[in-house]
Order: C-alpha cells, then sequence, then structure tokens
C-alpha cells in the first residue's frame, strides 16, 4: 500500500456553505457540527487517509504500544507494521493465529499488541495506519485530500444528519435516507479502491510536517 502525502487543513467553510445554502432556517454551528461529524465518519468508513505514524521503538518490557498519532486524530485500522534494524527486516502479519510468529493485533484507536517483542527490542516499527480526525476544542484537522476528493460525500452525510432531526423546516426522512446512501456509497467505493492500491491523492513523501501540533 502506497503513502500518500496529507498536507491538513480546518478549513472546510466551503462544504457548510454548501450545506446551509439548502437549509438557510439551520444555524450555522449546527450546520458546522454536522459537516464535522460527517468528515470524521466518513474517514472511519473509507479507511482513505492512510498516514506513516511511526517510528516506534521495540522494548523487551512491552508488547502492548500506543499508536503514536496526534492528538487530533485516531486510528482507525492499522495496515502494516514493518520492523528494522540495520540490515534485518521483519514484517508483522495482522493475525490472532498462534502459529504467527511475527504478529500484531489491534487492541483499539489507541493501542497494539505485537509478538516476539523481546527478539524484536531495539527494532523501529514503520506503522501504516488509516486514521481519522478527533474534535478537540470544538476544531478539526482534516486531510485536504479528504476534502478535495470526496468534498460531495461528506456534503451529503452532512445533509443526512441534519435532514434525520424531527420538526425542522429543513427535517426530510426521506432526503435524509437518500443522502446517507450517497455518502456512504463513496466511502464503500473509496474503500475499495484503497484495498486495490489506488488513490486519488497525489503521490508524495511517507510523513506529513504536523505544524498544528
Amino acid at each position: 500500500m502506497a503513502i500518500q502525502y496529507h498536507r491538513t487543513t480546518n478549513d472546510f467553510e466551503h462544504i457548510v456553505n454548501e450545506v446551509q445554502l439548502e437549509m438557510p432556517e439551520a444555524a450555522y454551528e449546527l450546520v458546522q457540527l454536522n459537516v464535522q461529524r460527517s468528515i470524521i465518519e466518513f474517514c472511519r468508513e473509507s479507511h482513505y487517509w492512510v498516514e506513516d505514524v511511526g517510528p516506534l521503538k521495540v522494548v523487551a518490557a512491552t508488547d502492548t504500544y500506543d499508536i503514536p498519532v496526534s492528538q487530533y486524530q485516531e486510528a482507525v485500522v492499522i495496515h502494516s507494521i514493518v520492523a528494522t534494524q540495520k540490515e534485518s527486516t521483519v514484517e508483522l502479519q495482522r493475525s490472532q493465529d498462534f502459529n504467527v510468529k511475527y504478529r500484531f493485533f489491534q487492541n483499539s484507536s489507541f493501542d497494539f499488541v505485537i509478538t516476539e517483542n523481546e527478539e524484536l527490542a531495539g527494532y523501529n516499527m514503520s506503522i501504516k495506519a488509516s486514521v481519522a480526525p478527533r474534535l478537540v476544542s470544538g476544531g478539526l484537522q482534516v486531510s485536504e485530500a479528504v476534502l478535495n476528493d470526496y468534498h460531495d460525500a461528506i456534503a451529503s452525510g452532512a445533509k443526512s444528519r441534519l435532514q434525520k432531526i424531527p420538526r425542522k423546516p429543513w427535517s426530510d426522512m426521506q432526503a435524509a435516507s437518500i443522502n446517507g446512501e450517497l455518502a456512504s456509497r463513496d466511502a464503500r467505493a473509496a474503500r475499495r479502491a484503497l484495498a486495490r492500491g489506488f488513490t486519488r491523492a497525489p503521490d508524495g513523501a511517507a510523513k506529513k510536517p504536523r505544524s498544528f501540533l
């Protein structure tokens, strides 16, 4: 799986404005919140935003490690872990099979377990993971590629969320169902494309500058 360059931004005002044009009675803050939630849900469902979140050094004393994502992110799924030391390279397999010597298992969005940690002590782990943004103090840092490539899916997801709110001038369960399916369809398509090694984002450096930390 190729790692793409993902510059981050907190500017998704264009999507908020687009959604509000269709629901002018809705408060700006409500529209903004539901666009944020739509972005998070799209990233969780699509796995589209992939980062190299390492390196992380293996130590003999523990087999459980925190996933080294920023406070603005959560790790949706770890795709691969490769441990290297000088000329030695070991690829860990995602597995709970005890017959697999070098393996890992993701416990949660924030930690994972590896086997043979004593043998791999001193190795540096490169961790490829799909991430999703987290709301921090009401703000969101998101990949520009996600916003650019899946603008329509995010807008549809936000509209669906708003249209499900009962007894509002913009409430519309039928439209909510249609918009929700459009958002989910695009997220599933993005996930399938990622599995085939395709992404709309341009190739680039594996790591991004984390200027917002």
